[in-house]
């Protein structure tokens, strides 16, 4: 738990890949992004040579630029190399995130 508090002291910096993802098994009542029992969680790990340094992740309420962006501003440091995929969500963080690519 001690652990857990500092993580925003220490954020994320060089390589980091953000992704988000739903978890929660089977579920026949979700479509696409809404709906169903299934959470939504966004994850971000920080590379460091072959391997992975550190890893965050979340539960966000909805799959929002606006919970997406607050994740990554509480866990991202501005100037790291932040790589995404091709999710609309992730336009325009762009300007908080000046090194991120697709």
């Amino acid at each position: 738990m001690k652990a857990m508090e500092s993580i925003r002291n220490f954020p994320q910096e060089g390589k980091v890949e953000v992704d988000e993802t739903y978890v929660g098994g089977q579920d026949e009542q979700a479509i696409r992004r809404k709906g169903g029992a299934k959470k939504i969680v966004v994850v971000a790990i920080e590379q460091k040579g072959k391997g992975v340094s550190r890893m965050y992740a979340q539960v966000i309420q909805t799959a929002s630029k606006e919970n997406v962006k607050l994740f990554m501003q509480d866990h991202i440091k501005h100037e790291a190399n932040v790589r995404i995929d091709k999710w609309r969500g992730y336009t325009g963080l762009e300007k908080g995130f000046p090194n991120m690519v697709r």
